[in-house]
């Protein structure tokens, strides 16, 4: 792992994260357990931010690497540090909880990049006051952040 070194990933989307309880609904089936499904909504904003980070991949030397399960082997035994900001309007600042909507921008994030979310372990999601909404994201891929090569 000493010959790794740290990759960055940053993006950006000119507006704000569609939130959880807007992106998903759920359906259950018969008495089982209720599952997750994406609304119109949640797959607009998933093929926003999709394509935000294939922009942002293709405007830089990030590894990508894939085998036959989509998962991005150049990223093995590295972990995630995500860092999501939020510029809204007025109208938005005190409407929004700066964390709901993170879920989806992650997920969509990671199904571009190759590595699973659960390798992030440092997540931290902010908000400030600006002229117009838009979300900016930056992740710091940590070499030898896990043990295992596994993904």
């Amino acid at each position: 792992m000493d010959n790794q070194s740290n990759l960055v990933l940053s993006f950006s989307v000119d507006k704000l994260p569609v939130s959880d309880n807007s992106a998903y609904w759920y359906v259950k089936r018969g008495k089982g357990k209720p599952f997750r499904k994406l609304t119109s909504d949640g797959e607009k904003w998933k093929k926003v931010v999709s394509d935000a980070v294939e922009s942002a991949i293709a405007r830089s030397d990030f590894p990508m690497d894939m085998n036959d399960q989509g998962s991005n082997i150049a990223l093995l035994g590295y972990t995630m540090e995500i860092s999501i900001h939020q510029h809204m309007s007025k109208k938005s600042m005190w409407m929004r909880d700066a964390h709901n909507g993170g879920k989806l921008l992650i997920d969509s994030m990671c199904d571009v990049i190759g590595l699973d979310d659960r390798y992030s372990t440092k997540l931290t999601i902010s908000k400030s006051l600006a002229l117009k909404d838009s979300t900016i994201v930056v992740v710091d891929f940590i070499a030898g952040g896990k043990e295992d090569q596994e993904l």
